[in-house]
């Protein structure tokens, strides 16, 4: 109870309770012997420990257990090991302490047998803790069913793996401040899936890339806090993709160009972007060929390259640019931004034959 790291943290908090049934159910169906320090402390309490074995095989159980459960690196998985330790040589220091003697020692063994009882007392007294937010997944509105908003919402809620279980599932809620107060000194803006349907439900958002952003970020924090190798992080990567597919799928973005809406049948196919190492996308260069191509496939070319475009970490940045903000949200932009402009806007303007040169479409 009284262990600390170096920065005098105490290691024990996350483990006084277990983790609620309700927000981690996947927990349950892992760990087969679940305990925490209140258990412990009450069998304590109640005198059924007949051995220090029995107390320390629990102790085991109980850092064990974080172990199996939390990802390698995680804060909750480097202070089970660290509790291990100190419960190893703890018993070691009890056990030789039995062969002491002097009134000094005697003296010094009650005052700490004083303090464990008063611990575990305390311990043993702890109450449920149902933390932060335990509220269930927010339904979708039935006259929303068919809003693009609730449908990006949606794809990315129920999308699952080949064994059928929701991707979504561990960013429903954000994680719990008792047990890992350490991602919220690390992430400044925490965001979970639950949050976004109730901003959503409230009409928070006025267009899908605002709700697309605010996904963006959730993701974004799940990749910054958990290691690359870890199943969250891969989750996370996962359901951005499908995220930002969905996006462009619900805006309708026309880059498919084809071949029947220009006159001229015979003229080359539009160039094709170029997939780099790292994953982003790269326009092929002007030269005889391109200037051949005619203007309206060029610019459906251009736009295509900057939508495909993604950042080394997954991210498709001018999905945030499909849509103007809404002016009911709003309103300041439009008083400061003289001519709002967005790529659904350059896309229609490139299908009304607007754009006398690539000049005008990069201009806007």
């Amino acid at each position: 109870m009284t262990a600390a790291d170096d920065t005098n943290r105490p290691l024990h908090l996350v483990f006084q309770l277990l983790p609620s049934k309700k927000r981690y159910p996947k927990y349950y169906e892992v760990i087969d012997n679940p305990i925490d320090l209140r258990a412990i402390a009450r069998k304590i309490q109640e005198g059924k420990y007949t051995a220090l074995n029995e107390m320390e095989k629990d102790l085991l159980q109980m850092t064990r257990n974080a172990c199996t459960f939390n990802e390698p690196g995680s804060q909750i998985y480097k202070d089970a090991k660290a509790l291990r330790k100190i419960i190893l040589s703890k018993k070691i220091e009890v056990e030789h302490s039995k062969f002491s003697s002097g009134k000094t020692s005697e003296r010094i063994r009650n005052k700490r047998l004083r303090v464990g009882q008063s611990l575990s007392a305390i311990t043993a007294a702890l109450k449920d803790d149902e933390d932060d937010s335990d509220d269930e997944m927010v339904d979708v509105p039935g006259e929303d069913a068919e809003n693009p908003k609730w449908q990006l919402y949606l794809a990315v809620k129920t999308a699952s793996n080949a064994q059928g279980q929701e991707l979504s599932e561990p960013f429903w809620n954000l994680p719990s401040k008792r047990y890992y107060p350490d991602y919220y000194k690390e992430i400044k803006n925490p965001l979970s899936l639950m949050q976004i349907g109730k901003k959503l439900k409230r009409g928070d958002y006025g267009t899908v890339s605002e709700v697309a952003g605010d996904m963006n970020i959730m993701f974004e924090n799940a990749k910054k806090y958990n290691r690359a190798d870890s199943r969250l992080y891969k989750d996370a990567v996962k359901l951005q993709k499908l995220m930002q597919s969905k996006v462009q799928e619900l805006l309708e973005f026309d880059h498919q160009y084809s071949d029947s809406e220009d006159d001229s049948g015979d003229e080359p196919a539009p160039p094709k972007t170029v997939v780099t190492s790292k994953g982003s996308t790269r326009c092929l260069t002007r030269g005889k060929y391109l200037d051949n191509i005619p203007l309206k496939r060029r610019l459906y070319s251009l736009c295509k390259c900057l939508i495909d475009y993604v950042c080394e970490d997954g991210r498709q940045p001018m999905l945030m640019f499909m849509e103007k903000p809404s002016k009911k949200l709003y309103p300041d932009y439009y008083k400061v931004i003289d001519q709002p402009i967005d790529m659904l806007t350059i896309e229609g303007n490139i299908k009304a034959e607007k754009y006398q040169s690539e000049e005008e479409v990069l201009n806007d």
